[in-house]
């Protein structure tokens, strides 16, 4: 009977001792070991305490859990197991879906027309012509991403480029001359629908976007041949684009880009000195529009976009 007694309080003192220790565990993709008591899935997290106080709830984002133990005696070293969330409780709500949502941006930076400037021109006017390849572009896209990997929306780019010179002689067609300013104003307005490819990083904050979009730009001129004069025309767009983002917060990404942007022009509709005509371009003239831009900007993924964390928090 005593030795009976004795077993039953051995077998007391050791069940307390792994009761005092025992609690549970998350092992992060990052593969750190948080040491908690698990209350809930709850949405796209999993809920935990520490410490004992049940009054001060954390989180930490599913899709940052690797797996996870029940009842790990840390002293010990007993457990049992590990299990994957899965095992634990099941799918969190709206775990598939939180890949999915839209994203608005918007950027600015440097544009560069690639066309060579013709050497029959001029000295003078290939100086001047090679001061309007350089420019400003600014851009502004929404898209829509149906899943992880694949988006698709609508994205607008404006490119601007300007020069001015004066005391330029002119001779025009009615025989008549005088002496002017030479200017133009060149903007070009670029919408088209957008297809993009993201890639992440399992933190979600980094993105690698490669993109193709296709739609019609509006060229116009506004310039001066002593009097002014306005050019316009208009072509079909095809735009390469490449972007990385980085976050800054949850939802907020800096973007950095490039983009290839193509057109051709085969005519002209110009207004000058109260008289309109189109002027059709031969393939010598076509004027090319192809052209570098290299941006920066913000994007915005809106709260279905996937929880940007780098470990737990309160």
């Amino acid at each position: 009977m005593p030795q009976l007694k004795l077993i039953f309080i051995v077998a007391l003192l050791f069940a307390s001792t792994v009761a005092c220790f025992s609690q549970d565990r998350l092992i992060t993709v990052n593969k750190d070991t948080i040491y908690c008591k698990i209350e809930r899935i709850d949405g796209q997290y999993v809920v935990f305490t520490q410490n004992g106080d049940r009054e001060h709830q954390k989180k930490i984002a599913y899709e940052l859990v690797n797996d996870i133990s029940k009842d790990y005696a840390r002293k010990t070293g007993f457990a049992p197991a590990p299990h994957t969330p899965d095992a634990f409780t099941g799918k969190p709500n709206k775990l598939v879906n939180n890949n999915k949502g839209f994203m608005l941006g918007i950027g600015a930076g440097f544009s560069y027309r690639l066309a060579p400037v013709n050497p029959n021109m001029p000295k003078e006017l290939q100086d001047y012509i090679r001061k309007l390849k350089s420019g400003f572009t600014i851009k502004v896209d929404a898209d829509y991403f149906f899943g992880k990997f694949f988006g698709m929306g609508v994205k607008y780019a404006f490119s601007h480029a300007q020069n001015k010179q004066q005391d330029i002689y002119f001779t025009f067609q009615n025989g008549t001359s005088r002496i002017g300013t030479l200017a133009d104003r060149i903007s070009i307005h670029t919408i088209g629908l957008h297809l993009t490819a993201r890639f992440r990083n399992r933190n979600n904050t980094f993105h690698f976007l490669p993109g193709l979009s296709a739609g019609y730009s509006a060229y116009v001129n506004n310039g001066l041949l002593a009097d002014p004069i306005k050019i316009t025309s208009g072509t079909f767009n095809l735009t390469a684009h490449l972007s990385m983002d980085f976050a800054l917060s949850k939802n907020v990404f800096l973007v950095a880009g490039v983009d290839l942007a193509t057109g051709m022009l085969n005519y002209y509709n110009v207004d000058f000195q109260g008289q309109s005509e189109r002027v059709p371009l031969e393939n010598n003239d076509r004027d090319n529009l192809t052209r570098i831009e290299l941006w920066a900007g913000v994007r915005y993924y809106f709260p279905k976009a996937p929880a940007v964390k780098k470990g737990y928090y309160d």
